[in-house]
């Protein structure tokens, strides 16, 4: 809780909110309370020491205390007259949000000082803006109506009930009598702003002086100040028409010369041209769009943008070239489907790329639309799509876009024609080979050429899924990709150190071939994909796409202090945090939950401490929906609704990320794994949760040249299945559980509705399709768990005291025979020398993701049972469901087998940490990693390193391996 800190310029005052501020934030109740009372004494009667005395009073943990406060709470708000400070009214309320306080007088406070206080503004637009910022739209509507009656001449309160009458519409789980009450609400306002819209459209008050009374005069000021102004109010009114679904009438609007995009309130914007395409293809007037599409990009041709004796159709000349208007074009096109319209499409492409060949937005065209007519295979559309794909790449190929724009339709070619594409652009690309005396520009467009003719053959041969058993045609593939790299090599050296170098896509493409080839089983594969990667951020250090893919690759390897040297290099900012933070994040708890040890880090490297990453990551998503949420206001104050509504989803999906509710379970983990008192426990957020999640996780980020038809290249570096709502479901159930035990479970609900909930949970998290094996046998624990605690409660009541009794013994004794089949895993594996890692070859076994994965989980299952059990003790001595000294012993048992699986997985990792600091390990990794001098991709390796800087990494990885199993031997449970 803050403090009211007082208005008043008194420095004495300020010091002793100061004070007091302290004692709030150490949650020093007592103190902050006899503080409060001593200044009370001296005289100081101020409305804010009064309110913060009632707040402290009802923080304190104690029900006296909360009621005293209640009572004096109550004294100060039927005061009359009404508080009528902002910022008492503001304090007052948000302390009562955060308490949760449903107090009906202080859900009115705004109002009474309002009704008391009709003619002060500022009031009333704070009253407005609090209720909005904390997304309450209903109360802000009313409150824009009241600063609407008291101030007609106003133009923002009738704009700002419009915004929160669409928005309290929008809200997930709003009542349906309120979305049927505030969308069309929302709607005919509007309706108003657009008939009050001039029909001269110059804002004159003519009409006013045609009546000479002093109420006409004012009704025609009011009626212009609520008409629509700006392309912003058009905006804003498509949105809204669109939710009512009302298309045609936002689409009638925007056509019309008083309200539309030539009017002076449209002001020819080309974002509102973009929207009537849109609201063009939401009403399905496919001809309309047509013609509309055909007019802009008539005056978009380079010809007729340069005569200036031509009247244009439209005032936006080259602005017509633009993508959604082709788009467009070839949807309606398509919708259409008559010969006529076909031959007008084709010839509009073709006059485009006749007047400028080198036209990107044209070529593409060309392509999509001759790729939408093979519906049935004839030669006469297979040669007309190889010609424009073809001629695409003879003119883009120079250009990085190139593959992914001939991506999207030469998979539609057939086999026979297919190849006469690769052979005809692998040609092209060579004959652009430069004499090594040419300019850098030079060499860069050839090189480039090569990369996209390279990207084609990955996607059309090499990565085909029935061609990926050839590892003769793999290996060939990469390490002419590997030549090409060297001698690009000598390009770009001059590019500021940011900036990617031309070869570098050839390196990304070998590393995509490394990985194929270990997924068909060549083990040692994935560290040489990691090694060309390494090479490759030598020379260009933040390439971006090199940094994902080496970050995703060294977790997998289990080398996760290597993974978090390249993911620094990132450089993670603001939402990124959303976005990209996953990479690392996912799943880190449960294979690198510690601190790294100081003597494997080099001096002056900070170790790694993964608790401190997450809680800064977690820290600035907390402080960004706060800013975003204070940030709405400004978008209000000028009047920017449509970027409001906008900003307003950003929002949304900011509160709602899984990436957030991923970070809270990772720090649970490393809290329960580490004993860690100083890591939060994020209850506050984890109540709010909805069901709503959004996932701003950016998979797209990741470089991808798979098939047309096969999963993305992202796919192939994960380290199980991708973590979706279900999964959070399953991994909230223990933090929720222990939680519950530690507080909410031994409130003065009634058992029955704790056991109610309890089987909500329990059935949440029934079928999990996206965990690992080992959170499977964690959901399980965590559902055993959520039913012996409603057995214990269940216990108590009557009817089930005997049914209790006999599954509580039941689940106790499932729990110890799962630990004892745990530890015997464990040591017969250690018995047997056959230890869990991988093993690369013979002399080279590593602890990959799935070693510290399963491991961790182990002893992550160890930590929930203790801890539950431990917080159950006084529940079932309560309860009397088992006698206590026998739930007791089992407990005690439970803590020798947790002991026992500990040491076993303790003595695993010292054995295999000593097996990778000898020499055999250290000469087998270089081995593995150059490949052997005798084979052809040995030999391109072996070229592109020397042996001390591959011995210098070598040892890196050792390291990093060594240091993760020493976290290992370092966790106790």
């Amino acid at each position: 809780m803050e403090v009211l800190v007082n208005n008043n310029t008194n420095n004495r005052r300020d010091k002793q909110d100061l004070i007091l501020q302290d004692f709030l934030r150490a949650r020093n109740w007592k103190q902050a309370l006899t503080h409060c009372e001593k200044r009370l004494k001296k005289g100081e009667k101020s409305e804010g020491l009064l309110i913060n005395k009632a707040h402290i009073l009802l923080s304190f943990p104690d029900p006296a205390r909360n009621s005293q406060g209640s009572e004096e709470l109550r004294a100060i708000l039927d005061r009359k007259p009404a508080i009528a400070d902002i910022n008492l009214l503001s304090f007052i309320e948000a302390e009562a949000i955060r308490r949760g306080d449903g107090d009906p007088r202080i859900a009115s406070i705004w109002d009474r000082a309002v009704s008391e206080n009709p003619n002060d503004e500022k009031l009333q637009e704070v009253w407005f803006k609090f209720k909005f910022q904390r997304q309450d739209y209903k109360a802000a509507q009313k409150a824009a109506m009241v600063y609407q009656k008291n101030f007609p001449d106003k133009r923002q309160p009738f704009f700002w009930a419009i915004v929160s009458c669409y928005l309290a519409s929008t809200v997930p789980d709003a009542p349906e009598v309120d979305k049927r009450l505030f969308g069309p609400l929302a709607y005919r306002w509007l309706l108003k702003a657009v008939a009050n819209v001039p029909a001269n459209n110059k804002g004159s008050d003519s009409e006013t002086h045609v009546n000479g009374s002093k109420q006409n005069e004012t009704a025609g000021l009011t009626s212009q100040i609520r008409a629509l102004r700006c392309p912003e109010d058009l905006h804003m009114l498509v949105e809204i028409y669109r939710r009512q679904e009302k298309a045609k009438e936002a689409l009638a609007i925007l056509n019309d010369p008083r309200t539309g995009i030539l009017s002076e309130i449209g002001r020819a914007a080309w974002d509102l041209v973009l929207e009537k395409i849109d609201l063009y293809e939401e009403c399905e007037l496919w001809e309309e769009a047509w013609h509309f599409c055909c007019d802009l990009l008539v005056d978009a041709l380079p010809d007729n943008a340069k005569d200036a004796k031509r009247t244009p159709v439209l005032p936006f000349g080259q602005l017509g070239d633009d993508w959604k208007v082709w788009s467009a074009l070839l949807k309606s096109e398509a919708m259409l489907y008559t010969e006529k319209k076909q031959l007008s499409t084709r010839e509009m492409i073709q006059i485009h790329l006749l007047q400028n060949p080198t036209s990107r937005n044209a070529g593409l065209a060309s392509i999509l639309f001759e790729s939408s007519t093979i519906t049935i295979p004839k030669k006469s559309d297979q040669n007309l799509l190889l010609k424009s794909c073809l001629n695409y790449f003879g003119h883009q190929s120079v250009k990085p876009v190139c593959y992914r724009d001939l991506s999207r339709s030469v998979h539609l070619l057939n086999q026979q024609n297919q190849v006469t594409f690769l052979e005809w652009i692998a040609t092209h690309a060579r004959n652009m080979q430069p004499i090594p005396e040419s300019l850098e520009k030079t060499n860069t467009a050839w090189i480039t050429s090569e990369i996209n003719s390279l990207k084609l053959d990955y996607s059309l041969i090499v990565a085909k899924r029935e061609n990926l058993d050839s590892t003769t045609l793999l290996e060939s593939f990469i390490a002419n990709c590997l030549r090409l790299y060297k001698l690009s090599l000598r390009l770009g050296s001059n590019l500021p150190i940011s900036e990617r170098r031309p070869g570098d896509d050839t390196a990304i493409l070998a590393a995509m071939g490394f990985v194929h080839l270990f997924k068909r089983g060549q083990k040692s594969a994935l560290l040489r994909s990691a090694v060309v990667l390494e090479i490759l951020l030598q020379h260009s250090k933040h390439n971006y796409d090199a940094i994902l893919m080496i970050v995703r690759i060294y977790i997998y390897l289990g080398a996760v202090t290597q993974a978090v040297e390249h993911y620094l290099k990132l450089d993670i900012k603001h939402i990124q945090h959303q976005t990209v933070s996953w990479v690392l994040f996912t799943r880190i708890s449960s294979i690198h939950p510690h601190t790294g040890s100081s003597r494997f880090y080099k001096s002056g490297r900070e170790p790694f401490n993964p608790s401190k990453m997450l809680q800064a990551a977690l820290a600035w998503a907390i402080r960004n929906e706060e800013q975003l949420r204070s940030g709405s206001t400004k978008y209000l104050d000028h009047d920017a609704y449509y970027n409001l509504i906008d900003h307003l989803k950003l929002v949304k999906a900011s509160e709602n990320s899984i990436t957030k509710y991923m970070l809270i379970i990772e720090l649970q983990r490393i809290k329960r794994l580490r004993h860690s008192d100083d890591i939060e426990d994020y209850h506050p957020i984890l109540e709010s949760m909805t069901a709503d999640i959004e996932d701003l996780r950016d998979r797209k980020a990741f470089p991808d040249c798979e098939p047309n038809g096969q999963a993305r290249f992202e796919e192939y570096l994960r380290q199980g299945p991708m973590p979706g709502p279900q999964w959070l479901a399953a991994q909230l159930a223990p933090v929720i559980l222990i939680g519950g035990l530690k507080g909410t479970l031994r409130s003065t609900a009634s058992r029955r509705e704790v056991i109610h909930t309890l089987e909500e949970k329990h059935t949440e998290v029934a079928d999990v399709p996206d965990l690992t094996f080992e959170e499977s046998e964690m959901k399980y624990l965590g559902q055993n768990l959520v039913v012996l605690l409603a057995c214990l409660l269940s216990s108590t009541l009557p009817e089930h005291e005997e049914e209790s009794a006999r599954i509580c013994s039941a689940l106790l004794d499932r729990f110890d025979n799962s630990q004892r089949s745990m530890c015997q895993m464990v040591e017969t594996s250690l018995d047997n020398k056959q230890s869990r890692e991988f093993n690369i070859t013979p002399q080279l076994g590593i602890p990959d993701f799935h070693y510290f994965h399963g491991t961790f989980m182990l002893l992550d299952q160890c930590a929930i049972l203790m801890d539950t059990m431990n917080l159950m003790i006084p529940l079932n001595k309560d309860a009397q469901c088992l006698s206590d000294a026998y739930f007791k012993s089992r407990l005690a048992g439970f803590r020798e087998a947790s002991k026992r699986l500990n040491e076993a997985l303790s003595r695993e990792a010292r054995e295999l940490q000593k097996l990778l600091q000898g020499r055999q390990a250290f000469d087998a990794l270089v081995t593995v990693c150059l490949g052997e001098p005798t084979d052809e991709l040995g030999l391109v390796m072996r070229s592109l390193v020397d042996k001390p800087w591959m011995e210098h990494l070598a040892r890196v990885l050792l390291e990093s391996w060594q240091e993760g199993l020493d976290g290992i031997m370092r966790t106790k449970i």
